[in-house]
């Protein structure tokens, strides 16, 4: 059954302990904190949190969002410290009306006009250095312009041979459209391979003796990484297909980000009205930080009927390559590491998400490392993501105390994930 699980809880009025409250919308001139005064901003309500902890006597403390978007200015983090939490203290973060608040990295694109009427494609401007591998229109995810699946025409020379001029440097296409790309170094080749799906960007793209296209890698740019995806236990064969340039946007629902000339194209689907369309980029790669220590872990902070949603993960487009193991692992070269996470904890004790939502995120959604201990996820919804939705511990940490914990306070222990719904996951890694 796909019906959502659902789990029975029972609801009090809350009566007792100090409340925050934070609303975007907020036209008050004068505000601090109250009901009909709230904080507009994120950063003023973790100010006003943190005096509260030094100085309130209350058990409780919640910080209350109206319904709007958060994060801290200039597209921050959230990051929670030492500062933002008690040993003695309880903080909430929860919503005030069923129109959950949203802690969102979203840059909302407007602004679109025609560029290319015969194919269809609209073009709108973005700030400089807007970076980013998703876009969504109406909360729906789009495609990156992108080759058709199963692309004919490559040969990988594989290894090569030693002595040919194309040793170690990638593969050959019959289609020679490819020579025209204005930006050819952008271009991803995606691999599909039993579970792996890997991507590795094009260094040169030139014409052979015999009319061929090569798609060489060099030695100072992917030469390596194109070897190690020869070599792996799955290797690389022939690409699925060729996506990230201008030249592919020819199908609805199709989107190109040029990052030299800051504007986003896209060709819209049947259904969307461009004008109205909410086209939203994500603009930030993490939306929440709670990192503590072996010795202080974070703790006793509970999100409640939040939505998490619109972050990023940059990585493989600043690497130039993607190359994927398991459990939400890639290889780097000190040989693999964990995904980063749009929401991440680490040595934390007592956290708790509850009745959240998240969505539309380019990476792991809730990642928990280090000395997670008493943390509870229950009847929380994960969907639209991009890699995989929960990951509790770090299976390619080389720290000794975390592979192999002697003492107690490393040890992740006495958590609770339970009753989450988590569909539509891994979509990109």
């Amino acid at each position: 059954s796909m019906t959502p699980a659902v789990y029975q809880c029972e609801l009090e009025k809350t009566t007792e302990g100090l409340f925050l409250y934070v609303d975007e919308n907020s036209q008050v001139s004068t505000e601090d904190g109250s009901f009909n005064a709230p904080f507009k901003s994120v950063d003023s309500a973790q100010s006003a949190l943190r005096n509260a902890l030094a100085t309130t006597q209350e058990d409780c403390i919640y910080v209350v969002f109206k319904p709007g978007e958060y994060l801290p200015q200039d597209y921050g983090t959230l990051t929670l410290t030492q500062e933002d939490c008690s040993e003695e203290k309880q903080v909430i973060f929860t919503s005030l009306y069923s129109d959950r608040a949203k802690i969102s990295g979203a840059a909302h694109i407007t602004g679109f006009t025609i560029y290319d009427e015969a194919k269809g494609i609209y073009r709108a401007e973005v700030p400089a250095g807007t970076n980013s591998r998703q876009l969504y229109v109406n909360g729906i995810k789009a495609t990156r312009a992108r080759s058709v699946e199963d692309i004919k025409g490559f040969t990988n020379l594989d290894q090569g041979v030693s002595g040919d001029p194309f040793y170690n440097l990638g593969l050959v296409s019959t289609d020679t459209s490819f020579l025209s790309y204005q930006y050819p170094e952008e271009l991803e080749l995606a691999f599909i391979e039993n579970w792996r799906h890997q991507y590795i960007m094009v260094d040169t793209i030139s014409e052979t003796e015999d009319g061929l296209v090569h798609f060489g890698f060099t030695e100072s740019g992917n030469a390596s990484a194109w070897q190690s995806l020869c070599r792996i236990n799955t290797p690389a064969k022939l690409p699925v297909y060729v996506e990230n340039a201008l030249e592919l946007l020819d199908e609805e629902g199709e989107w190109y980000l040029d990052t030299r000339e800051n504007c986003v194209y896209y060709k819209p689907r049947y259904f969307e009205n461009i004008e109205t369309a909410d086209v939203v980029i994500p603009a930030v790669e993490k939306l929440v930080s709670i990192n503590g220590t072996v010795d202080e872990p974070l703790g006793n902070l509970r999100f409640e009927n939040i939505d998490f949603e619109y972050a990023t993960w940059n990585y493989p487009t600043e690497n130039r390559a993607f190359l994927n193991g398991q459990n939400a692992t890639y290889g780097n070269s000190t040989g693999g590491q964990l995904m980063d996470g749009a929401v991440e904890l680490k040595n934390v004790n007592n956290i708790t998400f509850d009745n959240c939502d998240f969505s539309r995120l380019g990476s792991i959604a809730l990642k928990m490392t280090g000395a997670v201990q008493n943390c509870n996820v229950i009847g929380n919804e994960f969907y639209e993501l991009s890699g995989t939705a929960i990951a509790l511990g770090d299976v390619a940490s080389n720290e000794w105390n975390v592979r192999y914990p002697t003492e107690e306070k490393y040890y992740i222990t006495d958590n609770l994930i339970a009753n989450n719904y988590i569909h539509k996951v891994a979509t990109d890694y």
